[in-house]
């Protein structure tokens, strides 16, 4: 898990693309953390911040393939959002 002192993000990840994919989560994880600032920005933020990651994923041309799942947690109200994603191009 990671926190931003606004939120608190756990990935949970099947990494079938070896351990680069699994790398590029934790830059995920660091992604979500800076450009999500409040609930109200999630889910634009998530998918921004994803969209960011699966673009440097096609450029390096690394071996991936994943399904992850999100888990989003506001620390402040203890409201949570959730987020799949997943395919064999990218995160």
């Amino acid at each position: 898990p990671g926190s931003n002192g606004i939120f608190t993000i756990t990935i949970l990840m099947d990494g079938h693309g070896g351990q680069s994919v699994m790398k590029r989560a934790v830059d995920l994880q660091k992604e979500l953390l800076e450009m999500c600032r409040s609930l109200a920005d999630w889910p634009r933020c998530a998918v921004e911040a994803t969209e960011h990651v699966q673009d440097h994923i096609r450029i390096m041309r690394y071996r991936s393939g994943a399904t992850f799942l999100a888990l989003v947690v506001e620390e402040a109200s203890s409201k949570a959002a959730f987020a799949w994603a997943g395919d064999s191009m990218g995160i």
